[in-house]
C-alpha cells in the first residue's frame, strides 16, 4: 500500500555512499549523475580538487568528497560516479564512491542536526539527518561545500 505524501512534506533524495556510509542530496540539486571520465589535475589547487572535465564543452571541477571530508584517498572504483549538482555559482563535479538510489523522504523522518554538532564549521555542509530505515543518512547541502572552500 502506497502512502500518498503531498509535495511540501516530502521531497526526493538521491543516495550514494562515502567510506561505506550513507549520504543524499536533494535530487533537485543533481543536474546528471556520470560515469568518472578522464580528469585533468590542475596544481595549486586545495587537494579535495581532484581535478576538471570537459562536460559537453562546459568545465567541470571535480571535488573529491571523500578528501574533502578528510579521510584516506581510495581509488576509482567502476562504481563510482560524479553527481553533476547545481549550486549558488555554477555546477560542480562531486566525486563519490557509488550511488544507491533515488527515495522519497517524508518530513517525519527528517532530524535536525543535533545541537552539539551545529556549531561546528567542519560540519556546516550537514543540512539535515534522515532516518532511512536502520540508516542515518547525512543529507548535503552543496552550497556550503563550495562556501567552505
Amino acid at each position: 500500500m502506497f502512502k500518498l505524501i503531498s509535495q511540501t512534506e516530502s521531497n526526493q533524495q538521491l543516495g550514494f555512499f562515502i567510506n561505506g556510509e550513507p549520504y543524499c542530496v536533494s535530487i533537485s540539486l543533481v543536474r546528471e549523475i556520470i560515469y568518472v571520465p578522464s580528469i585533468t589535475k590542475v596544481p595549486n589547487v586545495p587537494s579535495w580538487v581532484e581535478g576538471i572535465i570537459d562536460l559537453r564543452g562546459k568545465i567541470v571541477r571535480i571535488v573529491n568528497f571523500r578528501k574533502w571530508l578528510g579521510l584516506k584517498y581510495a581509488n576509482v572504483t567502476p562504481k563510482s560516479r560524479i553527481l553533476i549538482l547545481d549550486s549558488a555559482d555554477g555546477i560542480f563535479g562531486l566525486l563519490v564512491e557509488s550511488v544507491s538510489d533515488v527515495f522519497v523522504v517524508d518530513k517525519d523522518i527528517v532530524r535536525d542536526i543535533p545541537s552539539i554538532l551545529s556549531n561546528e564549521t567542519e560540519v556546516g555542509y550537514i543540512k539535515s539527518l534522515v532516518l532511512n530505515n536502520d540508516d542515518i543518512s547525512i543529507e548535503i547541502e552543496p552550497n556550503k561545500i563550495k562556501e567552505l572552500e
